[in-house]
């Protein structure tokens, strides 16, 4: 047993992943998040650990910062810099400018970003070490930014989609805050998204033309008319023979309406390939 806290409290964060993965394991309809709050809810000692392990405090610092309502100029300043680390480029400008500007608050050694071949500047990983920063407001967020990505927990900071609150994610899943609200608001959009992209994609859908179900859409629609012309009959006499002669196919058609009433797409897909060769 006292193993078990002695790990808990040296390394808070496998301790928590540990448990969520057993707990998902068991109920595996649940999500990841779910798990970990789930784990932490149920262990005070282990929650009251993870919050306060060294490794997160400056991440979590960074998120409060941002999250609140002083010094408004610097949190946009902050996030802008921020913003540039994730967009998903390849050019190392963005972790150049960043490294000038960590540079000028009295860090020991100079801050030298190293892009890993083929991967976007997000990745880049930076190598440094810090003094004592000078009292300013500034320079005491940017040191508590240089530590982050020191410490490789860059990659923690995020910002909920729904809601533009910053976050220490759990987990790399993890991409929402803990309302529950916006996860149902995303998984609302992405629905009406998806049924908006279906529709368009239905709407800008061609037919190839001169196909067979092109012939059988437009025999439809000839068949209809009262007064069709000479060459409208052209179109339709020969189906009608091929389905076994005026009688016997306008009996098949008023059953193919009644089953699917201005739905001839329906239709085809209902029909036999000796039915479709007619066309």
């Amino acid at each position: 047993m006292k193993t078990q806290t002695s790990l808990t409290l040296a390394d808070p964060g496998a301790e928590v992943n540990r448990r969520a993965r057993a707990y998902l394991a068991k109920h595996r309809r649940t999500e990841y998040a779910e798990a970990l709050k789930t784990v932490l809810r149920k262990d005070r000692k282990l929650l009251r650990a993870y919050i306060e392990a060294p490794a997160y405090q400056d991440v979590r610092a960074l998120a409060n910062f941002l999250n609140s309502s002083e010094e408004e100029e610097l949190r946009e300043e902050l996030s802008n810099d921020l913003r540039s680390l994730s967009i998903e480029s390849r050019s190392l400008l963005p972790a150049l400018a960043l490294a000038e500007k960590l540079n000028s608050f009295n860090l020991a050694v100079r801050c030298v970003p190293v892009l890993d071949n083929n991967k976007p500047a997000a990745a880049a990983r930076f190598s440094f070490s810090l003094i004592a920063p000078d009292a300013s407001t500034r320079a005491r967020i940017y040191a508590r930014l240089a530590s982050t990505l020191r410490s490789q927990n860059f990659k923690r900071l995020r910002q909920c989609p729904t809601c533009q609150t910053f976050l220490v994610a759990l987990d790399h899943r993890e991409r929402f805050c803990e309302n529950e609200k916006c996860r149902r608001r995303a998984r609302s959009r992405a629905a009406s998204e998806s049924r908006r992209a279906k529709r368009e994609r239905e709407r800008t859908q061609t037919t190839p033309k001169n196909s067979p179900l092109e012939r059988f859409l437009e025999f439809m629609t000839l068949q209809r008319k009262a007064n069709p012309s000479t060459q409208e009959l052209n179109k339709i006499s020969p189906v009608m023979r091929a389905l076994g002669g005026a009688s016997a196919a306008r009996k098949q058609i008023a059953e193919w309406e009644k089953k699917y009433p201005a739905r001839p797409k329906a239709v085809w897909r209902e029909l036999t390939e000796k039915q479709r060769e007619s066309f």
